[in-house]
């Protein structure tokens, strides 16, 4: 399937975001079965294993410890239900909501409010521009100095709940570079299905489109698999079997039967919470974590007290082992309260080394995009913003029957290239150089988002579209083999105060070339479709020409793809700036491992 079809995905499939459903989904009955499961707040208690941080990755490893009745198991999480934040966290077609680069454009209640340190304008070394190409207009690097909102749920579920459900697999090619990069050959794709195959619990969905299949891999999928719902839209063989170079449909991660958000919290947690004695201590944060030596112990914990009383700490002990599932971010910052990373701490903060790591909180691996706007002929998000009786349409089938706009989170199509010949040919002959070095030949540069709608400044998605009665179609593109690298520090030993996290977008020059390249092939694409476009591109507009002007443009609107990782880098031990062997265990000492995305050795393509 080529770039074109995608658009087609992009301007049929249209959630309307603006129409909340009159008929709520409650929450009562997954919070039922998960309340039977909570732990007493302010009383020390002994587990076999603590996992802080009760999110994708934390209620996954939680509830498959649980599953062995002789283990005992708490989880630590600081949010609650989300719930009973209303549909918005729940319906697909509502995903977007408070996901915007604006640091108000956020919900307290499950989002954490992370703000980047300001994404600044630096300049490169001497003799860094000659060496590399780079032109004048490129020494000045990064987001144009903003400060941007960083989405990442603080609720069971943690960013499962948040996300916007697309779910597929990495390459092939870079499940073995993790393998070589961490001389373990268990990592490889091969090995990994077994256990991909094991989380998924597939359903073909219902083809909606009168010119489309729903055709997946399903060798590489299982139907009695585990309790993670993903439905399929139309698919050339997917994106579950190791190869993402293409384009197809792709799957979501939400309930055939209710058409609503499938996370960690409503499948791994409701399950397990009805058949194990697995704890979880809700509204809770870890502070802390305790060694005896160099062997971690437990977990210092601040609960609310009843009533509005003050918070009461108290400790979580751990038997075998604590596992850190607090995320890219915050798991980095919680070892480095805790004493376990760079042995030089920031000015005026006295924090006690159990183990020098000077990896901790480095080797931050993200993926920034931006888009290209255009007035369609076809209706897509717009519609709902522009015609009530729309609106109240897409309402109505989700509530009858969970379909419609509002029961899928966009457009379900994605789209992977390499740079094509020509726009590789227009740049130096070394510019692409580092990126075929450094990443596998399966391993995509850029990855197309078809949006139902307008993306703008991405400060709010609720408000960029005009409501000018047209209706409006966007194609994003992600920079997915990213050479820029950023960090997570602190400059507070308290848990409270957030981190301090620079992704780094764009600082390194390569990823500058390639992103004004990706940028004019954005345009290549939509120009190919000017019998479904009307008039000219909207956004930045045609007054956008030159390559310092487009990258102006991308450094005012890029806003995160939200994928975080390998701040506690995976390797050899003769790598420094490890932090975890392959087993997941924390170099240097004992009883203490780091399972979530901040473990990878660098981010995948996806």
């Amino acid at each position: 399937m080529g770039l074109l079809y995608i658009i087609f995905g992009l301007l049929v499939s249209a959630p309307l975001l603006q129409a909340v459903p009159a008929g709520p989904v409650l929450e009562s009955e997954n919070r039922k079965a998960v309340t039977q499961s909570f732990g007493v707040p302010g009383i020390n208690a002994i587990f076999d294993y603590v996992v802080v941080g009760g999110g994708t990755a934390g209620l996954t490893i939680a509830s498959r410890l649980a599953a062995d009745p002789s283990i005992r198991v708490a989880v630590i999480e600081a949010g609650g239900f989300y719930e009973a934040e209303g549909n918005t966290s729940v319906v697909p077609g509502y995903c977007t909501a408070y996901a915007g680069t604006d640091p108000a454009d956020t919900n307290p209640a499950i989002d954490w409010n992370f703000v980047t340190v300001p994404q600044a304008v630096s300049l490169l070394p001497f003799g860094y521009r000659q060496k590399f190409q780079v032109s004048d207009f490129m020494r000045e690097q990064g987001a144009n100095n903003r400060r941007l909102h960083y989405a990442r749920g603080k609720t069971l579920g943690g960013s499962s709940a948040r996300n916007y459900m697309y779910y597929h697999r990495q390459t092939v090619g870079s499940a073995q570079k993790w393998a070589d990069e961490t001389r373990d050959p268990s990592h490889n794709f091969s090995n990994l299905l077994l256990y991909y195959k094991k989380t998924v619990n597939y359903t073909d969905s219902t083809v909606l489109y009168p010119n489309s299949t729903n055709e997946q891999d399903k060798s590489a999928l299982c139907a009695d698999g585990g309790p993670l719902h993903a439905i399929g839209q139309k698919a050339i063989r997917g994106f579950q079997s190791g190869k993402l170079l293409g384009s197809a449909y792709v799957l979501a991660t939400i309930d055939p039967a209710r058409a609503t958000r499938s996370s960690s919290k409503t499948n791994f947690l409701n399950i397990t919470s009805s058949q194990t004695t697995l704890k979880v201590y809700t509204k809770s944060l870890a502070k802390k974590l305790l060694f005896t030596g160099t062997a971690a112990r437990g977990v210092l914990i601040s609960s609310p007290g009843r009533s509005g009383s003050k918070s009461n700490d108290y400790v979580l002990s751990a038997r075998k082992e604590i596992i850190v599932s607090a995320g890219a971010f915050q798991s980095p910052q919680l070892l480095m309260v805790s004493g376990i990373g760079p042995l030089k701490k920031p000015d005026g903060l006295s924090i006690p080394v159990i183990k020098d790591l000077p990896g901790v909180g480095q080797n931050l691996w993200d993926h920034a995009f931006y888009d290209t706007t255009y007035r369609v002929k076809v209706p897509t998000n717009s519609a709902g913003l522009n015609n009530p009786e729309a609106a109240a349409a897409a309402v109505q089938a989700y509530d009858e029957s969970a379909s419609g706009p509002l029961s899928v989170p966009g457009t379900m199509v994605l789209g992977w290239e390499n740079l094509p010949p020509d726009l590789r040919s227009a740049l130096p002959s070394n510019a692409l150089k580092p990126l075929d070095e450094t990443f596998p030949a399966d391993w995509p540069q850029l990855e197309f988002l078809p949006v139902s709608g307008v993306l703008g400044n991405q400060s709010s998605y609720r408000i960029q579209d005009p409501v000018d009665r047209f209706n409006y179609a966007s194609i994003a593109t992600a920079l997915v083999a990213p050479l820029s690298r950023g960090n997570v520090s602190i400059n507070s030993t308290s848990m409270v105060d957030p981190p301090l996290i620079n992704p780094d977008w764009l600082t390194h020059p390569k990823d500058i070339q390639l992103a004004i390249s990706a940028f004019k092939r954005q345009r290549q694409v939509l120009a190919n479709l000017q019998n479904l476009t009307v008039g000219d591109e909207q956004i930045p507009g045609s007054a956008v020409q030159s390559d310092a002007d487009i990258l102006s443009f991308i450094r005012k609107n890029l806003a995160p793809v939200w994928h975080a990782a390998a701040t506690c880098k995976m390797g050899h031990h003769l790598d420094r700036m490890v932090v975890i062997d392959t087993d997941t265990r924390v170099y240097g000492v004992r009883g203490l491992q780091v399972v979530d995305a901040s473990s990878f050795p660098f981010l995948p393509p996806h």
